[in-house]
């Protein structure tokens, strides 16, 4: 690796510190030109709780940290949620189900908004604006817009780009890049690989049948990375 290659990592490195600690600040106050009204129409009408589906999501992990691979199973209903039958929220109750421990942690919640899960998108983000529409494309055969925030910091390229199911509103795929497209420093991306809208659930999708062996424990606090997504 050359010293400008090193140089520009380290810049990568900071950048990627930088946006985790901005995503909280995202949404820009100041007035919006017709463009970027329509967008802000579409990213509300992405983030509405008012979708039904299930399907497979594929996250991809950072390159900057050897990367990583994982198969997301997700079914929606509302605000009600079903992770990988790990984690289920049933408008009411918050359930961490560990089958390995044998272990249900639970507690009362209500979803505030304020987080990001990988399904939504953000409205902005500083220092960069907001997304403006760069293209169309398909995902899981399914035609979206892409929309894109980009810039430069301190000389290092930063790209978001988000894809949009066209008819259905619902984020498709979402992929972070720091440092040039074609060698990047950093890439992580989530993207669907197939999808159900309107299915039929079960009783039990959102709020879990926990057998008599597990044992059961009432917390102040849990945790799910992927509801509370830094892009």
């Amino acid at each position: 690796m050359d010293k400008n290659r090193k140089f520009f990592k380290k810049e990568a490195l900071f950048i990627l510190l930088l946006l985790i600690t901005i995503t909280s600040s995202g949404c820009s106050s100041s007035k919006r030109d017709d463009s970027e009204s329509g967008i802000d129409n579409l990213i509300t009408k992405v983030n509405a709780d008012d979708k039904s589906f299930k399907g497979v999501w594929i996250y991809k992990g950072a390159k900057i940290i050897g990367g990583k691979e994982n198969k997301i199973n997700i079914s929606i209903s509302g605000k009600k949620f079903n992770i990988n039958d790990r984690w289920l929220y049933d408008d009411a109750t918050f359930y961490d189900i560990d089958k390995k421990e044998k272990l249900a942690k639970w507690k009362k919640w209500k979803w505030s908004g304020r987080q990001l899960p990988f399904w939504k998108m953000p409205v902005s983000m500083n220092p960069f604006g907001a997304p403006v529409q760069v293209s169309e494309d398909k995902v899981a055969g399914r035609d979206c817009i892409v929309c894109k925030i980009g810039g430069t910091r301190d000389r290092v390229e930063v790209s978001l780009k988000y894809w949009i199911d066209k008819e259905k509103n619902v984020l498709l795929k979402k992929e972070h890049i720091i440092g040039p497209e074609n060698d990047p420093f950093f890439k992580e991306s989530y993207e669907c690989e197939s999808i159900e809208y309107n299915p039929v659930f079960s009783e039990d999708t959102f709020t879990p049948e926990i057998p008599a062996s597990y044992v059961r424990v009432k917390k102040a606090f849990l945790d799910c990375e992927l509801l509370d997504n830094k892009f």
